[in-house]
């Protein structure tokens, strides 16, 4: 009778976990969590059930339940490279960084040669600011055979990060071997080059993103800001108009609003430069409607105010940004009180005759 049991109990708990696998496999994470939940009751402590069930959780976007799964599995087999793996990335993902590299590194320990284990530790790092070290698991992951596309799009970024924009530049250009109509790779490059001060190049790669993407706003005002340092001002002004429509990217409102603040802020320098400085005023406003908060559109809005001549405002736009921490304007904000003292003095004098 206890046979029978055990069998039946057996017969239960391969039907469930192969039930859980095959929802893994169809994308079906949450149908395939019931299935493995029934298996893991089957057997508490069996590695493949709770593996299976932490990797189903994770996917699932129930990163605490996969990590506590995972912390199950890793007490039955803690050899297990992949579990390191996968329970740093649901860490990554929960936010919490630093354990999530302490388990990737773990992982490269146990498995050396999985490159997935290089490629997620720098992901992890280079969230954490930690941009070196994740150009060097970048780079050992693609050695090992990892993803090539992801890897090298992800070691970009992080050359980025170290304004080592050459390589950046370079790393966008194998993107671009691998798909030459990888708007984003186009783009990534374009910034690259325009750091470098290679403007032509930087519009001509900005100009190819917007060929095949053209509601690419992004790109659009980045194209903006090389053509004006090409002092191309008025084709600069309408890259920065069409930067302002919608964009056809999915983005976050803070995003839309982030994006929005900085093409009407380099639009009102580029008029600035053209001395259409009414405009310029009106476009430094906006500006300071999306985000009161930023020093430098004060001290832009204080510039356009000291050249219509209204210096009282001009000086407390200074007197703004200073408070807010951008120290460029310190620079204006003395002269501007230079000035005044100039003006009060020339005033009493003349009051005084």
């Amino acid at each position: 009778m206890l046979g029978k049991k055990r069998k039946e109990r057996e017969a239960a708990f391969r039907e469930a976990l192969e039930s859980g696998r095959r929802s893994i496999e169809r994308g079906a994470f949450e149908e395939a969590i019931l299935s493995l939940e029934r298996a893991a009751d089957c057997r508490e402590y069996d590695f493949e059930a709770r593996y299976h069930l932490a990797f189903a959780c994770g996917e699932a976007g129930r990163f605490e339940e996969a990590i506590r799964h995972y912390d199950l599995a890793l007490a039955r087999n803690p050899e297990s490279a992949r579990a390191y793996l996968n329970r740093g990335i649901a860490k990554r993902r929960s936010g919490k960084l630093r354990e999530a590299i302490e388990d990737h590194t773990a992982s490269v320990e146990l498995a050396p040669r999985l490159p997935e284990a290089r490629l997620y530790r720098g992901f992890a790092r280079a969230l954490r600011g930690e941009h070196a070290l994740a150009v060097e698991d970048f780079s050992e992951a693609i050695r090992l055979g990892a993803e090539e596309e992801r890897a090298l799009r992800l070691r970009a970024r992080s050359y980025e990060a170290l304004d080592e924009h050459a390589a950046a530049a370079e790393d966008y250009t194998r993107l671009l071997d691998i798909d030459d109509r990888d708007a984003r790779a186009f783009f990534g490059r374009g910034v690259a080059r325009f750091y470098m001060e290679r403007y032509a190049e930087a519009i001509a790669d900005f100009r190819a993103a917007l060929e095949i993407a053209p509601g690419f706003r992004r790109a659009e005002n980045n194209l903006g800001c090389a053509l004006d340092a090409c002092g191309e001002y008025a084709a600069a002004e309408e890259a920065f108009a069409r930067a302002l429509e919608e964009s056809e990217e999915e983005e976050s409102e803070e995003a839309r609003r982030t994006r929005s603040a900085f093409a009407r802020f380099n639009r009102g320098f580029t008029r600035f430069r053209m001395k259409q400085f009414e405009e310029a005023l009106t476009d430094f406003d906006a500006a300071i409607e999306f985000d009161e908060n930023d020093g430098a559109f004060r001290c832009a809005r204080g510039l356009a105010l000291r050249r219509l001549g209204n210096e009282e405002e001009a000086t407390e736009a200074f007197r703004a940004s200073v408070r807010l921490g951008f120290a460029p304007a310190g620079g204006y904000l003395k002269s501007a009180e230079r000035r005044a003292e100039r003006r009060r003095a020339r005033e009493a004098k003349q009051s005084g005759g």
